[in-house]
């Protein structure tokens, strides 16, 4: 069993890292205030590597956002004209019938009336503009909180800072009597 002397002498022996984890207290005491937001993050993990997975597919989607933006306003015509495909395909071909279709003001004037749901796309193109950087910036902590978390014992995390999973390893070192 260690006596009080033995304690004090291996705190000494550790005295860099009291003066490292001193020195950043204001990084301990802002990851201590922000638990909340790390736990929630935490708790939707699976979320946001699904986010980072498609980051690719975000950015795309955040590059068209004029058509996503069109499209979302005449959803329930997308999802029509999807289950009649091959339909489309035959229209696709007597293009002159349809030009003449398109002469008929009354039904265009008809579609033009779902103006207000082509607005209301329109209002959230912000978040599709920002998906893109969302995503990155969510993988971007992903990655930092596992290192945070999880680094190897001795390697920095950061310059002169070291993660969860290595000072556990000294207090385990430290309790079992193993100075190092």
């Amino acid at each position: 069993m260690p006596t009080i002397d033995t304690d004090v002498s291996t705190v000494a022996g550790d005295q860099a890292n009291v003066n490292i984890v001193a020195t950043d207290i204001a990084n301990v005491n802002a990851t201590s205030d922000s638990i909340a937001d790390v736990n929630t993050t935490a708790s939707n993990i699976a979320n946001v590597n699904t986010v980072a997975g498609i980051d690719g597919d975000v950015t795309t989607v955040s590059g068209i956002d004029t058509d996503v933006t069109a499209v979302a306003g005449n959803a329930a015509n997308v999802n029509t004209v999807s289950g009649i495909s091959a339909d489309v395909t035959t229209v696709s071909g007597i293009s002159g019938n349809v030009t003449t279709v398109a002469g008929i003001n009354a039904d265009v004037s008809a579609v033009a009336a779902i103006d207000t749901d082509v607005s209301t796309a329109a209002g959230n193109i912000q978040a599709i503009i920002d998906a893109s950087q969302a995503a990155t910036d969510a993988a971007t902590a992903r990655d930092k909180a596992q290192d945070w978390a999880t680094e190897a014992e001795d390697v920095e995390v950061e310059p002169g800072q070291f993660s969860a999973f290595h000072w556990a390893q000294k207090a385990q070192d430290f309790a079992e009597g193993r100075r190092g």
